[in-house]
């Protein structure tokens, strides 16, 4: 294996890391995001290939889909998914392909209800992120519209039912109890839950509005529009 295939190999790896931690977001451990390693792959070296910063620059043109998505929402309800994800996929001058473009904005906002079934004590709008601002106003518009199908064509947003029961019946446990130095007995009425480091909270980070950050800047006319926010 080359040194150039390694360093390739390598960043894919990085930039997967780093949207699969994005706080507010689940994926299951060892699941790809789109389902299929192989569509994972493919949709990361087509976003690097967008955004070559590496995984930093990967996430914020994330952003600029997700803003998109919502910006385009006419496009899908007036013309249908296929004008819909080109419009997304070409914003800001970019070239992500159609089916790239949809497989990863839908596996985002799948992960996005995914995390609200994992943690149903958590209000929608309490978010650390513009990213997962834009996710949350996507979802939203999903589930006012309730419809699977646009114009004939399928836009599969939802989470099936069975992967929802799944994700509702996983109970949070957390220690009660130290059996020996490394060993704890576990339980879910603990008074401190363990859960992925991931699905914390930043400590001590004051909170904008961000839900209503997202929408001011979504209706904003395009040459004013700044998605990511100082």
């Amino acid at each position: 294996m080359t040194t150039t295939t390694t360093e390739a190999l390598e960043m894919r790896e990085a930039i997967k890391k780093r949207l699969r931690n994005i706080h507010g977001l689940h994926f299951f451990d060892k699941t790809p995001m789109t389902g299929r390693d192989q569509r994972d792959n493919d949709i990361i070296d087509a976003l690097h290939a967008e955004a070559p910063s590496g995984p930093v620059g990967a996430e914020t043109w994330l952003t600029h889909l997700m803003l998109a998505s919502n910006c385009c929402w006419q496009i899908l309800v007036n013309r249908g998914p296929d004008s819909f994800w080109n419009s997304v996929g070409q914003t800001k001058g970019g070239r992500l392909a159609l089916s790239a473009t949809r497989d990863l904005v839908l596996a985002f906002v799948r992960a996005r209800q995914r995390y609200l079934c994992f943690f149903p004590q958590k209000a929608s709008h309490d978010i650390d992120s513009i990213l997962v601002a834009y996710n949350q106003h996507l979802l939203e518009r999903f589930q006012e519209s309730g419809r699977m199908m646009y114009h004939g064509s399928p836009v599969n947003w939802r989470l099936p039912t069975g992967e929802i029961e799944m994700v509702e019946a996983i109970t949070p446990q957390g220690p009660v109890k130290q059996l020996s130095r490394n060993k704890f007995e576990l339980s879910s009425g603990a008074k401190n839950l363990l859960v992925p480091a991931r699905c914390l909270s930043p400590i001590g980070k004051f909170k904008h509005n961000l839900m209503g950050l997202a929408e001011e800047i979504i209706q904003e006319p395009p040459r004013q529009r700044e998605p990511m926010p100082h």
